[in-house]
């Protein structure tokens, strides 16, 4: 059997996508991803109210995400309309999307304030093009993985939500939907000999 390098496993691990290890974990309370249902959209963000309906949202299909009017770090920039003014906190960092394997980044959501406003923003990844971090300050960012067999992820965003606003409107919570990222074969290939050369070294170091 060929040996695996030390080279193959950091490959395996980390270079397709661009892994923020330093990420933080979600904010206490904050919900899981969870397995979701097909819609219209590729990628939608909301806000929504129980009684009321949704608050603010917008949704991109993969015309709007392929066909990008607002291109930024090689992924397309989605800005939330925000017209009844639904207060969000633009202190949080932002919040890494990544395939189920963890090793993709496949979208970014979070806050985006200018000219005294904030609003929900969201990064969509354009077909295999990488998203480029590295003007990113990530020191607070968030990291989360798509759910393993799903086809869509629904991650929660209600942490952008003040507590005082959520103590108000009871039961009005913010979503990040998203279509699965499905690894490419080699990926998985490459990934999967990474990590049978780790369990390999492990076993080695025992022996």
């Amino acid at each position: 059997m060929r040996k695996l390098s030390l080279a193959l496993i950091a490959a395996a691990l980390t270079a397709f996508g661009t892994f923020s290890a330093g990420a933080l974990p979600l904010p206490p309370g904050a919900l899981p991803p969870a397995a979701g249902v097909p819609g219209p959209f590729d990628d939608n963000m909301f806000i929504f109210k129980p009684g009321t309906g949704v608050l603010s949202g917008l949704g991109a299909t993969t015309t709007d995400i392929n066909n990008c009017t607002n291109p930024f770090l090689g992924g397309c920039l989605f800005q939330v309309p925000n017209p009844l003014g639904v207060p969000l906190d633009g202190n949080l960092g932002l919040t890494l999307v990544y395939d189920s394997l963890g090793t993709t980044l496949t979208d970014i959501f979070g806050v985006q304030c200018g000219n005294n406003a904030c609003n929900l923003a969201y990064l969509s990844q354009i077909g295999n093009t990488p998203i480029d971090t590295s003007s990113l300050d990530l020191t607070d960012a968030y990291s989360v993985n798509a759910v393993a067999g799903a086809p869509v992820t629904v991650f929660d965003a209600s942490y952008y939500l003040p507590q005082a606003f959520k103590d108000a409107n009871r039961g009005v919570f913010a979503r990040f939907v998203s279509t699965t990222y499905v690894p490419e074969p080699m990926t998985l290939t490459v990934f999967g000999a990474g990590m049978l050369g780790a369990a390999a070294l492990r076993r080695r170091k025992r022996g």
